[in-house]
């Protein structure tokens, strides 16, 4: 039996969970497997307002599929999904030449798209690679110069031996100074014991005694 590719278009009741909705979706794409057709492509459209109410209901999550089956296969899709109640609408079309020409026009124009959003993707990750370099460069880069700034410099270091140097030359003519002091204290010292008047008392002693014996004569 020849096989001819169909759309089927369906709206599920969006109050549904996120997992009823993808076990519900999961449920009619295996039945159609089950079946004997072949899923090209499933593409959930999602969340939806609806044209007019139905059932009371202004939205709908909506599902669109390609498939290769046999003709006998339509009617059986089709009675089982009116059996279910939460598909509020659904339209089933096959394909011909023209409708295929158009799918495989905006198949193709949606890889291009993916693909130029890849590249672009990619190209940005590039262009933010290098930045991230330079970024970790300059702060290499500051981290050096803080270190460098925090090491003496090599003339800091040759001042402090010179420094030391002063202090011990200082410490030597200190040392070699002390006994020329010592020196002149002792000559001092000496001086003024060679230069010593007597004490007030023996003087007033001898000048009596010269008196007296002055006096003896006269």
């Amino acid at each position: 039996m020849s096989k001819n590719i169909y759309e089927i278009t369906y709206v599920v009741n969006s109050v549904l969970g996120d997992d009823q909705i993808k076990n519900l979706v999961s449920r009619i794409t295996k039945f159609i497997e089950k079946e004997g057709g072949n899923i090209i492509e499933v593409d959930e459209w999602g969340a939806q307002r609806l044209a007019y109410p139905i059932d009371k209901k202004r939205t709908g999550y909506y599902v669109n599929a390609y498939f290769e089956a046999g003709g006998d296969l339509i009617a059986r899709l089709e009675r089982a999904l009116t059996l279910e109640d939460d598909i509020l609408r659904f339209l089933t079309l096959k394909m011909d030449a023209v409708m295929l020409r158009h799918y495989e026009e905006r198949k193709e124009a949606r890889a291009r798209a993916q693909a130029e959003s890849s590249a672009a993707s990619k190209e940005e990750k590039k262009a933010e690679a290098p930045a991230e370099e330079t970024k970790v460069e300059v702060s290499a880069s500051g981290k050096k110069a803080a270190d460098e700034q925090a090491e003496p410099s090599p003339a800091s270091k040759e001042e402090a031996p010179a420094e030391g140097t002063k202090a011990e030359a200082s410490a030597k003519e200190a040392k070699a100074e002390a006994p020329a002091e010592e020196k002149k204290v002792e000559a001092f010292a000496k001086e003024a014991k060679a230069g010593t008047p007597a004490p007030k008392k023996e003087t007033e002693a001898e000048t009596s005694a010269e008196d007296a014996k002055a006096a003896d004569q006269a």
